[in-house]
């Protein structure tokens, strides 16, 4: 094979080679920024995991001891629906895995090298902010809601008390909300925004001060 048969040949090559580097040089911060997103979801969902699993646990314990040193009927009656609406508080947390696990694997599993791999992360990085959304919206309260509501129901109704039911209604209602105000938005709050060839993760932050309402932008 002649020199000029040799060039020729490697020409083609060279030429495909220095049009694909850029695109992955171009790709690599997105990847980077994916990647870490992804592993503060996760550890984020099994910290939250964890701690509510404790709460809704200690939270059971101690109205089961309740009901059992109370001095009243009323009392005994009370700790016992509130340690059975912390039982099914820690089974829904332990049941409902966070859907970050599952997001998380899977965004490892793809191929980076196959085409449209980057199109293939974003869409499951938007899977996971749609989750993350609607585990806090109104599916997240109607679990809570009928416990809560056949909570009140077994107080007022089967014990004739319904200040006391109301109370540990709204208790238990409150419980759900802040479970709810602390489950992790860490994709559903953060955006890859392409800047050239770099990544930037942006994220955002409203605040209240005694001035009035703020926003803060962190990059």
């Amino acid at each position: 094979m002649g020199r000029s048969t040799r060039l020729l040949i490697a020409g083609p090559l060279l030429a495909t080679a220095v049009a694909t580097l850029p695109a992955k040089a171009q790709q690599q911060p997105q990847w980077q920024t994916l990647d870490q997103v992804m592993a503060e979801g996760l550890d984020s969902a099994q910290t939250w995991r964890q701690r509510w699993s404790l709460f809704f646990a200690g939270s059971a314990a101690f109205s089961a001891l309740s009901s059992a040193t109370a001095e009243t009927q009323a009392d005994e009656y009370d700790a016992r629906v509130r340690a059975i609406t912390s039982t099914l508080g820690l089974l829904d947390t332990i049941i409902k895995t966070p859907p970050h696990l599952a997001a998380y694997q899977d965004h490892h599993a793809i191929d980076r090298d196959g085409t449209g791999a980057l199109d293939d992360a974003r869409r499951n990085a938007r899977a996971l902010a749609r989750a993350e959304q609607s585990r806090t919206g109104w599916r997240g309260r109607v679990g809570s809601l009928i416990v809560n509501s056949g909570a009140y129901h077994a107080i007022a109704e089967g014990d004739g008390r319904h200040d006391d039911a109301l109370q540990v209604a709204v208790t238990g209602m409150l419980v759900n909300e802040i479970k709810l105000w602390t489950f992790p938005r860490t994709m559903s709050e953060a955006n890859v925004i392409g800047i050239g060839q770099a990544a930037v993760k942006v994220r955002t932050n409203v605040y209240l001060t005694a001035n009035g309402i703020g926003a803060q932008l962190r990059f």
